[in-house]
Protein backbone atom coordinates (compact mmCIF):
# COMPACT_ATOMS: atom_id res chain seq x y z
CA UNK A 1 0.00 0.00 0.00
CA UNK A 2 1.70 3.29 -0.89
CA UNK A 3 1.62 6.02 1.47
CA UNK A 4 -1.34 8.35 -0.60
CA UNK A 5 -3.31 5.56 -0.07
CA UNK A 6 -2.38 5.42 3.75
CA UNK A 7 -2.92 9.06 4.11
CA UNK A 8 -6.25 8.91 2.34
CA UNK A 9 -7.61 6.19 4.76
CA UNK A 10 -6.33 8.40 8.21
CA UNK A 11 -7.92 11.42 6.25
CA UNK A 12 -11.42 9.29 5.76
CA UNK A 13 -11.25 7.86 9.03
CA UNK A 14 -10.47 11.53 10.87
CA UNK A 15 -13.51 12.64 8.88
CA UNK A 16 -15.92 9.65 10.01
CA UNK A 17 -15.13 10.02 13.39
CA UNK A 18 -15.45 13.59 13.30
CA UNK A 19 -19.33 13.39 12.07
CA UNK A 20 -19.53 10.54 14.45
CA UNK A 21 -18.90 13.41 16.76
CA UNK A 22 -21.23 15.85 15.78
CA UNK A 23 -23.99 13.08 15.96
CA UNK A 24 -23.18 12.23 18.84
CA UNK A 25 -23.33 16.01 20.33
CA UNK A 26 -26.51 16.51 18.66
CA UNK A 27 -28.08 13.35 19.68
CA UNK A 28 -27.76 14.05 23.21
CA UNK A 29 -27.85 17.69 23.29
CA UNK A 30 -31.25 17.91 21.10
CA UNK A 31 -32.38 14.62 22.66
CA UNK A 32 -32.42 16.06 26.00
CA UNK A 33 -34.25 19.31 25.01
CA UNK A 34 -36.80 16.92 23.40
CA UNK A 35 -37.28 14.96 25.99
CA UNK A 36 -37.72 18.10 28.18
CA UNK A 37 -40.28 19.47 25.97
CA UNK A 38 -42.23 16.11 25.24
CA UNK A 39 -42.55 15.48 28.97
CA UNK A 40 -43.52 18.57 30.94
CA UNK A 41 -44.01 21.10 27.73
CA UNK A 42 -45.97 19.36 25.68
CA UNK A 43 -49.52 21.32 26.38
CA UNK A 44 -47.53 24.50 25.64
CA UNK A 45 -45.43 24.16 22.87
CA UNK A 46 -47.05 25.64 19.65
CA UNK A 47 -47.70 23.27 16.93
CA UNK A 48 -45.84 25.30 14.18
CA UNK A 49 -42.50 24.23 16.56
CA UNK A 50 -43.76 20.86 17.48
CA UNK A 51 -43.67 20.21 13.78
CA UNK A 52 -39.92 22.52 13.39
CA UNK A 53 -39.03 19.86 16.03
CA UNK A 54 -39.88 16.55 14.61
CA UNK A 55 -38.83 17.99 10.92
CA UNK A 56 -35.10 18.46 12.77
CA UNK A 57 -34.86 14.77 13.80
CA UNK A 58 -36.35 13.70 10.51
CA UNK A 59 -33.53 15.87 9.13
CA UNK A 60 -31.17 14.03 11.92
CA UNK A 61 -32.16 10.67 10.66
CA UNK A 62 -31.50 11.28 6.95
CA UNK A 63 -28.00 12.63 8.53
CA UNK A 64 -27.18 9.65 10.59
CA UNK A 65 -28.39 7.84 6.66
CA UNK A 66 -25.90 9.81 4.93
CA UNK A 67 -22.96 9.90 7.31
CA UNK A 68 -23.21 5.88 7.51
CA UNK A 69 -23.06 5.89 3.71
CA UNK A 70 -20.37 8.72 3.94
CA UNK A 71 -22.05 10.63 1.50
CA UNK A 72 -19.52 13.46 0.46
CA UNK A 73 -21.72 16.28 1.42
CA UNK A 74 -22.57 14.81 5.16
CA UNK A 75 -20.18 17.38 6.67
CA UNK A 76 -21.81 20.00 5.01
CA UNK A 77 -25.35 18.80 6.47
CA UNK A 78 -24.24 18.77 9.67
CA UNK A 79 -23.25 22.49 9.67
CA UNK A 80 -26.24 23.34 8.27
CA UNK A 81 -28.63 21.06 10.49
CA UNK A 82 -26.41 22.48 13.60
CA UNK A 83 -26.61 26.12 12.47
CA UNK A 84 -30.73 25.60 11.53
CA UNK A 85 -31.18 24.16 15.23
CA UNK A 86 -29.42 26.87 16.96
CA UNK A 87 -31.41 29.39 15.07
CA UNK A 88 -34.31 27.81 15.61
CA UNK A 89 -33.22 27.41 19.69
CA UNK A 90 -32.09 30.85 19.79
CA UNK A 91 -35.65 32.22 18.22
CA UNK A 92 -38.18 30.22 19.77
CA UNK A 93 -37.03 29.95 23.01
CA UNK A 94 -34.66 33.22 23.51
CA UNK A 95 -36.58 36.53 21.27
CA UNK A 96 -39.66 38.09 22.53
CA UNK A 97 -42.80 36.80 21.65
CA UNK A 98 -42.51 36.75 17.63
CA UNK A 99 -45.01 35.08 16.37
CA UNK A 100 -46.08 31.44 15.89
CA UNK A 101 -42.90 29.13 16.45
CA UNK A 102 -42.19 31.82 19.46
CA UNK A 103 -42.31 30.46 22.95
CA UNK A 104 -39.99 32.58 24.85
CA UNK A 105 -39.07 31.06 28.20
CA UNK A 106 -38.04 34.36 29.55
CA UNK A 107 -40.36 35.58 32.63
CA UNK A 108 -42.39 32.46 32.03
CA UNK A 109 -41.59 30.22 34.82
CA UNK A 110 -39.06 28.15 33.34
CA UNK A 111 -37.69 25.62 35.81
CA UNK A 112 -33.53 25.01 35.77
CA UNK A 113 -34.13 21.68 34.20
CA UNK A 114 -35.54 23.37 31.02
CA UNK A 115 -33.04 26.16 30.85
CA UNK A 116 -30.17 23.02 31.06
CA UNK A 117 -31.98 21.23 28.31
CA UNK A 118 -31.86 24.62 25.92
CA UNK A 119 -27.99 24.81 27.05
CA UNK A 120 -27.06 21.17 26.22
CA UNK A 121 -29.32 21.56 22.64
CA UNK A 122 -27.05 24.60 22.27
CA UNK A 123 -23.81 22.87 23.28
CA UNK A 124 -25.02 20.16 20.71
CA UNK A 125 -25.33 22.05 18.16
CA UNK A 126 -22.13 23.79 18.59
CA UNK A 127 -20.54 20.65 18.43
CA UNK A 128 -22.03 19.27 15.76
CA UNK A 129 -21.26 22.48 13.55
CA UNK A 130 -17.96 22.41 14.32
CA UNK A 131 -17.14 18.67 13.79
CA UNK A 132 -18.84 19.19 10.52
CA UNK A 133 -16.63 22.00 9.84
CA UNK A 134 -13.94 20.14 10.45
CA UNK A 135 -14.89 16.98 8.87
CA UNK A 136 -15.35 19.10 5.67
CA UNK A 137 -11.84 20.80 6.09
CA UNK A 138 -10.67 17.63 6.49
CA UNK A 139 -11.03 15.83 2.89
CA UNK A 140 -9.02 19.00 1.45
Amino acid sequence: MSSHTNESATVGERRKRLLFIGILGYLFGYGTHSVVHCVSLMHMTPMPTIIAGSLAWLLFVLLVVAVRRGHRLAAQAEVFLGGVTLAGLFAVHLLPDWGPFSMPWWNSGTTVVMWLSLTAATIGSVIMIIAGWQARTAVR
